[in-house]
């Protein structure tokens, strides 16, 4: 039994994509990627929770703000280079960045007042 065209097509380029790596590689990619925002995410979490000290829940938020703003970046420069060609959607990262900045002002305000008060 054949596949239909259209199928048939993206099942030789997929194995063409396997054959030359570059499923390989992106999938590599991917995971070094994930693996970094694992390390940045707990960096900030450590350093929103002990040194800032932030309650426990503001920490993990703003660690996975962060984490997620910067797997964003790194997948947009490096795994989906090509697909991106290499451009942040500037709207998406100015807004992202700008709720991450907004939010841990707030957290480490109300932090402070709550300890001051």
């Amino acid at each position: 039994m054949r596949l239909p065209a259209p199928l048939e097509h993206l099942q030789r380029r997929l194995a063409q994509a396997w054959h030359e790596r570059a499923v390989t590689l992106k999938a590599a990619s991917f995971a070094l990627v994930g693996v970094v925002n694992t390390v940045v995410d707990y960096g900030v979490f450590l350093a929103g929770y002990y040194l800032v000290d932030l309650p426990l829940v503001p920490a993990n938020v703003l660690a996975w703000l962060v984490a997620v703003s910067g797997s964003y970046v790194m997948n947009c420069y490096i795994t989906f280079a090509a697909e991106s060609g290499r451009q942040l959607r500037i709207q998406v990262a100015r807004r992202g960045s700008e709720t991450v900045e907004r939010m841990t002002k707030q957290a480490i305000h109300r932090h402070c007042s709550a300890r001051a008060g």
